[in-house]
């Protein structure tokens, strides 16, 4: 099931949803799916290695709410 990431609730989402691991950030699973490694490419036009990296760096750091 996809997370909800509308305005307010995303970051919940994503955090509750178990779409980040902090103790383990390669393995996100929203990394998974940044990557194309899933069914369905995000974004639809393919994967961004820049964007992955920005995403990649925020969840070692903690994956904090800011």
């Amino acid at each position: 099931i996809a997370p909800d990431l509308s305005p307010g609730v995303a970051y919940g989402a994503l955090i509750n949803g178990g779409f980040i691991d902090v103790a383990n950030p390669d393995a996100s699973e929203l990394l998974e799916w940044m990557r194309g490694n899933r069914r369905f490419d995000m974004p639809l036009d393919g994967p961004n290695q820049e964007w992955n990296a920005t995403v990649l760096a925020w969840i070692k750091q903690g994956a904090l709410n800011n």
